[in-house]
């Protein structure tokens, strides 16, 4: 993998020759501005591919939306290989292209077929760790604040219990990922998930189900 230096001294090369090419157009078609702007676009096209590769390579948001996971997070640490990385390039770039024609697409069916099809078990976990651990981090901490408005707290150990619920909530949100589309399979993970829940969350789900039965209490009460 290429350091942040070798990729910008790359892409800078490359551009100047592309930039050099462009510029004998204007030489050769100083009257023809269509002439020029066909040529000139054949040759930024001849030139797309290797620029969008390393654009990618350094991180930047020009594919779809989980590539940038892989290229930031996955190449630095050295979790995936060498050959791991170039089938995630091509395959990003053909994402790319693809939201070039149809933006508002929705990319993750095909990037969960990418990520199943090339990383290992242990490559996927990591991958769906980062991916949701920003969000199962917040999740924990509201359960942890919601136990301790309740007084349910007493007897838990705080770091212990945020940890708990931020595990469970990983795995929660690696079943909703990878059964996005299949929700009799989706919930039937969840509930296999939630049959080992640690006392934290089996206490938030409680909480829940007896505001649930409340709010249910009050709309069969209320009279006109």
């Amino acid at each position: 993998m290429l350091s942040k230096k070798e990729l910008a001294d790359k892409l800078k090369t490359i551009v100047e020759k592309m930039g050099a090419r462009k510029l004998v157009f204007d030489f050769l078609y100083p009257e023809d501005h269509e002439k020029r702007y066909t040529e000139k676009a054949k040759i930024e096209d001849e030139y797309s591919d290797s620029i969008d590769r390393i654009l990618i390579l350094s991180g930047n948001d020009i594919s779809s939306p989980n590539m940038p996971i892989v290229f930031k997070n996955m190449t630095d640490y050295s979790i995936i290989t060498p050959e791991q990385v170039e089938i995630f390039l091509d395959a990003a770039i053909g994402f790319k292209k693809d939201l070039a024609n149809n933006p508002r697409r929705d990319m993750w069916q095909k990037e969960l077929e990418l990520f199943k099809s090339t990383l290992n078990d242990e490559q996927l976990e990591r991958f769906f760790t980062i991916k949701n651990a920003r969000i199962a981090m917040r999740d924990a901490q509201n359960y942890w604040e919601r136990l301790k408005e309740a007084g349910l707290t007493s007897d838990l150990d705080s770091a212990k219990a945020v940890n708990q619920v931020y595990i469970h909530k990983l795995k929660i949100m690696e079943a909703t990922d990878l059964y996005t589309y299949d929700d009799a399979q989706k919930r039937e993970a969840w509930a296999a998930i939630d049959q080992y829940a640690p006392t934290p969350v089996r206490r938030v789900y409680a909480i829940n189900r007896k505001n649930a039965a409340k709010k249910q209490g009050y709309r069969g009460s209320f009279t006109w």
